[in-house]
């Protein structure tokens, strides 16, 4: 009996579909869970083989390519619990549940709320297979799968699980243990650097050209992005500029009606006649939807790369050279036409595609690897990935930092909001391990826009607008956003406060709440869904809030009532369909700053430089109305302009109508 779980029936299952227990260990088949711990982790690799039958030349035995070996878990009991879980080919979601059997399939970290600590369990995506969970009638079942037909030996870290107080913390440290014990050289996402185009506000084609994109139509919205000032610095083409044809790739040009002149001559007019800084295309992981068209010219050109698959389909055979060798080619097509960055999307296809002849983790490491070799030879590395949240994706990027982290945000299908907020914050518990999480594009002028918009900003992840023509609503962005388009972004990834972790009713009759960070700032959003029946109150509490140090004295401003208090235990309301923003700051003495109060993130407009316990020098990033906290009468304020419009209501100061680059002084 571990101290976690104990280990109970052992199965193979055999690719004519037939399932035989492995307990006692029967001759021909061997199921060998070995055990290691380290801290208060311990992890579970599997060893698994089906012997050799006699004659060695007839039928072999071989494990199934899904699910070839199953364990069961046996817990000591149930707790509250959330489940990050594959529900589509390429996206996960979050379940919550109190019972084993709620736990769904394709489980790939589980996470149970004791009444001490939390208890998290990892499955891993290893060398060649890949591990899921799901629940049973006393725990959890360990599933390794290879996706490669007629293996008959099985070796992978499979589990990795865990206990404590934070369970973010213990989840970080799983992932990084595992990746150790699978020899993965891949580095956790903080310690990887955002893509520095992302930083700043963009427009992309998608949501309201869809596949209908083309020269004329990208041209109106950038001038008219132009025209109202909105310093949108890049424009991502999206999906329906490539020449195609029954969804497969004929060339590396882009369509020749939709764009007459090439990609080259859109780029050129968008950089040149219309100063947009940056332009990116959209791309598929197989070259388009269905592959290449068999006899065009990018089969043609790129015969030697290219393979054709047991179900018809054409793409890049899997290995990185031959993967590197086709992307290279385009990509260095696209450099010279002055792309600047790339999104490739369908990415988690390629493992449906591939079923029965290569193991997960051969294949997903050939595409990544070559794939991010090229994007970093022609693109400095700037690429979206999309559509690939199978965990063997997740598993095996090489370099790359940025990773779509939900199902399409979709604002033509009314009440979608929920669902959207509810994926990306709880995705990114665990994706968030592994990348900056891209929480999809936005609409500036929509019933959601002040909750969609607040959901970018405390996820710490990329801005995007997708408006179509004459729809960008400016005053919507102008709080996310700096004067040269840089998007004022929380510098960790936003996820639950411990409180919604494993609360099931979140968003209904449970606020949602996100936290985030931006320098020692606390920024807290909550969300309650429009189609809950009446408002609700609820609370902030630092337990709630890992990474918080109880010794503090906290103050906590509400951005909506503009109004600060000394942090005691916070209770609010919220009505249907609001977003409310709370910035927890830390008291630094007789000074302690907010912010500029028009920026969501506001001690992020601001720069402090604290120089004594009587002196403080702050310099402003933007324009606006900037905002700290006395505790002791006799303040006096200089400005760098000379001049200074000071208001005090109580301990809450407002300096009116500083600009960007001016220098406050505040002495008692």
């Amino acid at each position: 009996m571990n101290k976690y779980f104990e280990i109970c029936e052992k199965k193979v299952r055999l690719r004519d579909g037939s399932v035989y227990s492995v307990t006692g260990k029967p001759e021909a088949y061997a199921v060998s869970p070995k055990i290691s711990e380290q801290d208060e982790l311990t992890a579970v690799c599997i060893d698994a083989e089906i012997q050799t039958q006699a004659p060695a030349f007839g039928y072999q035995k071989a494990f199934a390519d899904r699910n070839g070996v199953e364990i069961d878990l046996k817990l000591s009991e149930g707790y509250p619990f959330v489940s990050i879980y594959q529900h589509k080919e390429w996206w996960i979601r979050p379940a919550f549940g109190t019972v084993f059997s709620e736990i769904p399939e394709q489980s790939q970290l589980v996470i149970f709320k004791r009444p001490e600590d939390y208890l998290v369990f990892l499955a891993v995506s290893g060398k060649e297979n890949r591990a899921d969970l799901v629940g049973w009638e006393k725990g959890l079942r360990l599933t390794l799968s290879s996706n490669c037909a007629g293996k008959r030996k099985m070796q992978d870290v499979a589990l990795i699980c865990g206990a404590g107080k934070d369970p973010y913390a213990v989840t970080e440290e799983a992932v990084k243990w595992a990746l150790k014990l699978s020899g993965k050289n891949l580095k956790l996402r903080r310690e990887k650097e955002f893509p520095e185009i992302l930083r700043k506000l963009g427009w992309c084609s998608w949501d309201s050209l869809g596949q209908s994109v083309n020269m004329d139509a990208v041209v109106d919205k950038v001038k008219e992005l132009k025209e109202k000032e909105v310093p949108v610095q890049w424009v991502l083409i999206d999906d329906g500029w490539s020449d195609s044809e029954g969804q497969m790739l004929k060339s590396f040009e882009a369509d020749p009606v939709k764009f007459p002149g090439g990609i080259k001559e859109t780029v050129s007019m968008l950089k040149e006649a219309y100063k947009m800084k940056y332009v990116g295309v959209w791309q598929a992981i197989k070259g388009y939807w269905n592959g290449i068209l068999p006899g065009s010219q990018a089969e043609k050109e790129n015969a030697a790369f290219l393979t054709t698959y047991p179900n018809g389909e054409i793409t890049v055979k899997p290995q990185a050279d031959a993967v590197f060798g086709f992307w290279n080619q385009w990509h260095a097509f696209l450099e010279n036409a002055g792309v600047d960055f790339i999104k490739v999307d369908s990415q988690s296809s390629f493992s449906i595609m591939t079923q029965g002849t290569v193991s997960y983790g051969e294949a997903a490491k050939a595409v990544h690897t070559g794939l991010e070799a090229s994007a970093d030879l022609h693109f400095n590395g700037n690429l979206i990935n999309c559509m690939g949240m199978a965990p063997e994706d997740i598993w095996n990027r090489q370099s790359a930092a940025l990773s779509r982290n939900s199902d399409d945000y979709t604002p033509m299908v009314p009440g979608s909001f929920m669902e959207h907020a509810l994926q990306n914050a709880y995705d990114s518990v665990y994706h968030g391990c592994f990348y900056w999480g891209d929480w999809d594009m936005v609409w500036s002028k929509h019933e959601d826009v002040e909750q969609s918009i607040l959901l970018r900003v405390i996820s710490g992840g990329p801005l995007y607008i997708s408006d179509g023509l004459g729809k960008t609503d400016p005053e919507k962005l102008w709080p996310v956003i700096f004067n040269d388009g840089t998007i004022i972004r929380c510098q960790d990834v936003g996820r639950p406060t411990l409180d919604c972790l494993t609360a099931g009713n979140v968003m209904k009759e449970k606020p949602l709440k996100i936290y985030n960070k931006y320098g020692d700032h606390i920024y807290v959003a909550a969300f309650l869904d429009r189609s809950s029946l009446k408002a609700v109150k609820d609370e902030i509490l630092l337990k709630d809030l890992p990474g918080t140090e109880n010794g503090k004295e906290w103050y906590v401003y509400d951005h909506k009532k503009k109004a600060v208090d000394k942090y005691d235990g916070f209770t609010y309301e919220i009505k249907p369909g609001e977003a409310n923003l709370y910035q927890l700051i830390p008291a630094t003495g007789k000074f302690t700053m907010v912010g500029l109060i028009n920026k969501y993130i506001s001690n992020g407009a601001a720069e402090e430089k604290r120089v004594g316990d009587d002196i403080c020098i702050w310099e402003m990033k933007a324009d606006g109305d900037f905002r700290f906290i006395a505790e002791e009468d006799g303040v006096k304020v200089t400005s760098s302009t000379g001049k200074v419009n000071l208001i005090r209501e109580g301990k809450l100061c407002t300096v009116k109508n500083v600009k960007a680059g001016e220098v406050l002084v505040c002495r008692k």
